[in-house]
């Protein structure tokens, strides 16, 4: 979902882009093979059906630049179930993807972290500052990612960004997600289902400036 409105974009600036993804079967494969198809075209675009925890097929790949690690296994309800997978898939392929860049001597990961990571903390509104909390074994797998990365950049020439991302809408969005369902049930003429007691509040933003945030982080520097 993200990752094919960044990738229209950055098609858009001429860059050269690398897409790796292994159809992950959490919603239908089928959506997101279509979802590339518009860029299959482009000779400026190459699409490798992988894990990203799979070292073999990492080292095939060749001169990159940067990478922007989107790669999840996604769901905080589904991560109690499976948490296994999520530390394996999260944690786990975030380091090899660690290791692939410090062996490549790339210099920056722009890593897709999540607000799930301030969990439980009340001092709202959240900031970089807040303490993350996370209740979810999903959350915590992106917080230790993003330590797992800052290891990294404090060991070798290496900057990694975490962009703790809230909810995130917009076109291509997953089928799961909350206006997704409201978009469908308002289109059919459904009621929309509403959890608790309508009191709670939630952030969203627009894929847009999501993909505009990720851009600007591959041209930030702290130096």
């Amino acid at each position: 979902f993200i990752g094919t409105n960044l990738i229209r974009r950055l098609l858009k600036n001429s860059w050269e882009v690398i897409c790796i993804d292994n159809f992950d079967d959490y919603y239908s494969s089928i959506v997101k093979r279509n979802n590339l198809s518009e860029f299959t075209t482009c000779n400026r675009f190459k699409s490798i059906e992988g894990d990203i925890r799979d070292k073999e097929l990492l080292a095939k790949i060749k001169g990159v630049d940067s990478i922007i690690h989107l790669a999840a296994k996604p769901g905080v309800r589904t991560s109690f179930e499976y948490a296994d997978v999520y530390e394996s898939t999260n944690v786990g392929g975030t380091k090899v993807l660690l290791d692939f860049a410090i062996s490549n001597s790339i210099k920056k990961i722009v890593f897709a972290s999540s607000s799930s990571v301030y969990g439980s903390n009340p001092d709202l509104p959240w900031s970089e500052k807040t303490v993350p909390m996370p209740i979810a074994p999903y959350a915590d797998t992106k917080l230790a990612a993003e330590n797992i990365g800052k290891i990294y950049s404090d060991l070798y020439a290496l900057q990694f960004i975490s962009l703790r991302f809230f909810s995130i809408y917009g076109p291509y969005q997953r089928p799961d997600l909350a206006i997704t369902k409201f978009f469908n049930a308002v289109s059919s003429s459904m009621p929309v289902t509403l959890y608790g007691d309508g009191e709670s509040t939630r952030d969203f933003t627009f894929v847009e400036d999501a993909v505009s945030a990720i851009i600007k982080a591959l041209s930030y520097s702290d130096s």
